[in-house]
This record gives C-alpha cells, sequence and structure tokens, in this order.
C-alpha cells in the first residue's frame, strides 16, 4: 500500500489558536504518519501537498532562478513567500506482510535533489544560508510525512550522499588505539583507548560553528577511565569558523573493504560541496590531491572509530543519540513491549516553541520515532520499567 498525501496545507501567521497546538502521530494504512498542527482539507485522492510559508525569507530576490521545480517537491517564490508542493510517493518499499519495509531509493535521491537546488539557488543569492536551513525545516514542520522522512528531508540522507553535515546539534566521538610509547603498533604493544568528544559551537557572527574538545578520557590496561582535557592522537582539525561536513569513502584497496572517515570544513558551504563533488581514487588520496582554496581536510587512520551524534533532550537534560536513531533507544524500551511508558510526553518544535506530539499510547509507533534536533523527551525513569513482554 502505498502512502499517498492528499492534503492541501496553508499557513497562516495571523490569527488566534483556540485550542493548545500538537502534532499528532497516527496510521495512514500501514505506516505511521506525523500529521503538523495546521489547518488541512481534504482534496481528491491522489493530488498533491501544498504549502504557504510567509515570510520564508528575509527580502524579496531580483535573481533569476529562484523557483526550483523537481520531481518529488516543487519551489515557487512570490516575494518572501514561498509555495511548496509535495507530489504524492510512495515512501516505502512494498513487502509481502508491510512490515519492517525499507525506504524507497527514488524518493530519498528527489530529496536530496531538492536540498542540493536549494544550496544552489542560496550561492546564486535566492537565500541566505541561515533561511535555507530554515525553510528546510518550516517545510518537515507543516507537512504529513512519516518520521524517518522528515528526518532525511532534514538531516540528509547518508545512505544517499555517504555524508553528514555537522552542526551545533551534534558531536563527534572518536576513539583511538593507545600503543606503547616508540614501539610499532600491534595487539601487543596496544596499551588501552582514548575516547575525545567534540562538539560544533555555533560562531556569534554568522551560522557557522567552530569545532571544540568538549571532554576526552583514556582507558590504560582496563583500568577505570581517566578525564582529561587535551588529547594524545591529536589531527590537528580546523579551530577556525565554518562549515563542516563528516564524509565517508570506501577503501576498496584494502582486503577488508573498509570505509574510511574523513572529515572536512571550509568557510562557505559552496566549497564543500565542490570537495564532495570531487571525491574519487582512494581515500588515502582524497585531502592529498584536493586542491580547493580554504579547505581542511582530516582523514582519520583506519584504527580509529568514528560516530556522529544528534543531540536531544532528555528528562530537561542534554542526551545523544546515533544519527537516524529512534526515540526507544533513548529511554532503553526496545522490542520486547507493547506500549510507551504510561508517563511519557514528547514534544517537537514548531515554528519556534515546544508542542507535544500526541500519539496512540496503546501503540509501539511513538517508540520508532526518528528524532529531529530540538525535541525533548520526558518521562519518569523509574515508574516506567515494564515488565509485560510480547511473546
Amino acid at each position: 500500500m502505498k502512502i499517498t498525501l492528499s492534503i492541501a496545507v496553508i499557513l497562516l501567521v495571523a490569527g488566534c489558536q483556540h485550542a493548545p497546538m500538537s502534532y499528532n502521530l497516527r496510521r495512514q494504512g500501514p505506516d505511521p504518519i506525523l500529521f503538523p498542527p495546521t489547518k488541512t482539507k481534504s482534496t481528491s485522492s491522489g493530488s498533491p501537498t501544498s504549502v504557504t510559508i510567509v515570510r520564508a525569507r528575509g527580502t524579496f530576490s531580483a535573481v533569476d532562478g529562484c523557483d526550483v521545480d523537481g520531481d518529488l517537491l516543487s519551489l515557487h517564490w512570490q516575494g518572501t513567500t514561498a509555495k511548496v508542493t509535495l507530489r504524492s510517493p510512495s515512501f516505502f518499499a512494498a513487502t509481502p506482510d508491510q512490515t519492517d519495509r525499507g525506504t524507497s531509493v527514488d524518493p530519498l535521491l528527489a530529496m536530496e535533489k531538492f536540498r542540493a537546488d536549494l544550496l544552489d539557488r542560496q550561492i546564486k543569492g535566492c537565500l541566505q544560508s541561515n533561511e535555507t536551513a530554515r525553510l528546510r525545516r518550516s517545510i518537515i514542520e507543516n507537512f504529513p510525512l512519516p518520521p524517518s522522512v522528515a528526518y532525511f528531508f532534514d538531516l540528509g540522507s547518508y545512505d544517499v550522499t555517504d555524508y553528514f553535515d555537522l552542526t551545533p546539534d551534534f558531536r563527534l566521538i572518536v576513539t583511538s588505539p593507545i600503543y606503547s610509547a616508540g614501539a610499532v603498533p600491534s595487539p601487543d604493544t596496544l596499551e588501552g583507548y582514548e575516547t575525545a568528544h567534540y562538539i560544533f559551537v555555533a560562531d556569534s557572527t554568522s551560522d557557522r560553528v567552530r569545532l571544540s574538545l568538549a571532554r576526552a578520557t583514556e582507558v590504560l590496561h582496563g583500568d577505570p577511565a581517566i578525564e582529561k582535557h587535551t588529547v594524545r592522537n591529536d589531527l590537528h582539525f580546523s579551530v577556525s569558523p565554518g562549515y563542516f561536513r563528516l564524509l565517508f569513502m570506501a577503501d576498496e584497496t584494502s582486503v577488508d573493504r573498509i570505509t574510511r572517515a574523513i572529515l572536512i570544513s571550509a568557510p562557505d558551504q559552496e566549497k564543500l560541496t565542490e570537495a564532495v563533488r570531487k571525491r574519487q581514487g582512494t581515500p588515502d588520496d582524497f585531502c592529498t590531491t584536493l586542491s580547493i582554496p580554504e579547505i581542511t581536510c582530516s582523514l582519520f587512520p583506519k584504527n580509529f572509530g568514528v560516530s556522529p551524534e544528534l543531540r536531544v533532550r532528555s528528562n530537561s537534560e542534554y542526551a545523544y543519540i546515533r544519527v537516524g536513531g529512534m526515540l526507544q533507544e533513548l529511554i532503553g524500551v526496545d522490542g520486547r513491549y507493547h506500549a510507551p511508558p504510561p508517563s511519557l510526553k514528547v514534544l517537537r518544535p514548531f515554528r519556534g516553541q515546544l508542542i507535544p506530539i500526541k500519539f496512540d499510547r496503546t501503540s509501539r509507533d511513538i517508540l520508532k520515532l526518528v528524532l529531529l534536533p530540538g525535541d525533548q523527551i520526558k518521562w519518569d525513569e523509574k515508574g516506567s520499567r515494564q515488565t509485560d513482554s510480547a511473546p
């Protein structure tokens, strides 16, 4: 069964709200869809969904070619107002029993094409860089979408692009081996491991970020972890404000065909895009042959572990989850449980304020919600221990 979106949506910036706003997670066919708190009206089945976003950019642009006409998404400007149209796609591949269905490749490719087109319009002068990210967020906040699709549209699809853009909503965990001083690295000379936590701090004068070491630990010979303020295995990342991208490349020359991680940064997004377009050859050659001014490129050694994580709030404290992670991973509730904890509350940003997500408390759908930047989770950790397991 295909997911078809057949709702026309008009966003209103004026007028009073007579009831508290909320998202609504409910089933459409076999799939959960997160419906936004916007005024809607039904249209004929199979028709596109349209959203009008007022003040989507600060000023009118006289630049030609600011519209985007895509197979999945289209964008048309009327001054500072954006009209975005989503055609009715089938987001998920069909399976005989309609369970555990993966996202179809074609919509992912179309979403990445739209993201690339927005960046192209930004470079042309149609949008400011902060307006591009805000427009993407406005789109996902106002279209009824499967939660995983909203994530892919907002933050990109690694499965398609092989990279993550790192913003203040992320941290980077780097784990590296510690060998005996002066010894040849080998299992016999391994003394322990070092783990570094890097965060991306917003620059005060732009939407660029600075990479900063938040904390580091080392574990030697199995002893308890030692906290420290510097790292042994320093890769000398850029400390200048810029845009950061974590790129992954397959090492075809390796017997085990491993994937290598590369951190690149630049003072503007156009240079990052140019760098990714030029990837070819082996990971070892990428940084050394990258002849783009003002690009900083760092290849992680083969024996380093590199993991980007997304920051959310859990019970009023910051928490981190793997990129593309679901709510059930954050609260430690796995597939054995029938339903979410009774005390669970989930809030998501909408037009700059947090509003709740309403969901069926007898269903596990909310537990599979793919988390986004700004999400806040609240629940009674002690009182939510469940003992009833599924058969």
